[in-house]
């Protein structure tokens, strides 16, 4: 059974007709199913439990963008379904690494029903799609319990597992797979001038700071004082963070045009 949660901005009245015709095409193509909306009154993981637990959802389909997207993730691997994604308004960039396009041609990617079993992040008690970001700091960083990375100048440390969002940009290397049962450590550090300075480049140009990359399974923070980090792109802040894959993988629908 599909199940189908709109994102709350979807009720504008410019997305009107582009609504209108996913749902045509969807009949058509004999994959309708409920639809419910988020709203102040309907959150999305209250919207998921009760399409699972009390309508049998099989396939839960999220219409909307990035954030919808990333706000599913979050409780999705608690729900033995298949997660299927129409793309619609701006920031869409997981439907481009999943291949699938936006507004009514989503639709052909689900009725072809090509699966992917995707790892999913967990960072303390949640879950996380893409990343684990640290902006300019000299944490400390313990892998696998087994040696420890300490910085010796300010850098960017990031942990991915998927390279799906507009934050990974400079770090879509092909190596980097979100079924491959680990996770990707970079560290990226600012050239010195020559004044003894550390150089820091903005307005997008991290090609000029110097990387590392590790491979672990699982990632330590211990802190004094609250560390500050965004998983994907949310904002958190706490002392001690434990970063590992998931035992469970999610089940995406995915498009021809995948990245990976």
């Amino acid at each position: 059974m599909y199940f189908y949660l709109y994102d709350s901005f979807l009720s504008e009245g410019r997305y009107e007709k582009e609504i209108s015709e996913i749902e045509n095409y969807l009949t058509d193509i004999g994959i309708a199913g409920a639809i419910e909306r988020v709203s102040i009154f309907k959150t999305v993981k209250d919207i998921l439990k009760n399409a699972v637990t009390k309508k049998g959802a099989t396939t839960i389909v999220i219409v909307g963008n990035d954030n919808t997207f990333r706000e599913a993730i979050k409780y999705i691997p608690d729900f033995n379904i298949s997660l299927g994604f129409i793309p619609l308004g701006q920031q869409n960039h997981i439907a481009k690494f999943l291949g699938i396009p936006c507004g009514a041609a989503a639709c052909d990617s689900l009725s072809a029903r090509i699966i992917e079993k995707i790892d999913i992040g967990r960072i303390n008690d949640r879950y996380f799609l893409s990343s684990v970001s640290i902006p300019k700091t000299l944490q400390t960083i313990d892998c696998d319990g087994k040696y420890s990375i300490s910085l010796k100048e300010v850098g960017n440390v990031t942990i991915c597992n998927a390279p799906f969002g507009e934050e990974m940009r400079d770090m879509q290397y092909d190596y980097l797979d979100p079924r491959d049962g680990k996770l990707d450590l970079f560290i990226q550090t600012a050239p010195i001038s020559i004044f003894g300075k550390v150089r820091w480049w903005f307005g997008g140009q991290n090609n000029a700071l110097s990387q590392s990359h590790f491979i672990t399974k699982k990632i330590q923070l211990r802190s004094e004082n609250p560390i500050t980090i965004f998983v994907d792109k949310t904002k958190m802040e706490d002392k001690n963070f434990e970063i590992s894959l998931a035992e469970e993988k999610i089940k995406i629908i995915i498009g021809k045009g995948r990245m990976f």
